[in-house]
């Protein structure tokens, strides 16, 4: 599949990729929810909301405490890069459509 990961690890990223979801979607629905969510705008004037950035918070945690594979570096839709330019790198988008999260 990968080339330089045999795919019994791969299995195991996918399954660190799934939990990762999972912890942030259990605060992530809950924000859904509420009438009083904190919005902002980020400097491209697109908004973020307090759930994106918990949400990505959360992803991040996770994906690092269970790193199966080294250094890795984490880019996210909310906190941009961080990492050190290792061969690895996630890609976090913690709320994909953050308009029609706002907006039910």
């Amino acid at each position: 599949m990968s080339k330089g990961l045999p795919d019994n690890q791969l299995a195991e990223l996918l399954q660190t990729a799934v939990d990762a979801a999972h912890v942030a979607a259990v605060p992530i629905r809950a924000y859904f929810e509420r009438q009083n969510l904190r919005i902002t705008e980020k400097i491209d004037g697109s908004p973020v909301t307090q759930a994106d950035q918990e949400g990505e918070a959360l992803i991040r945690s996770h994906l690092l405490s269970n790193a199966l594979i080294g250094p890795l570096d984490i880019l996210g839709e909310e906190e941009g890069l961080q990492g050190t330019g290792t061969r690895w790198q996630w890609i976090v988008d913690p709320i994909d459509g953050t308009r029609s999260f706002i907006h039910g």
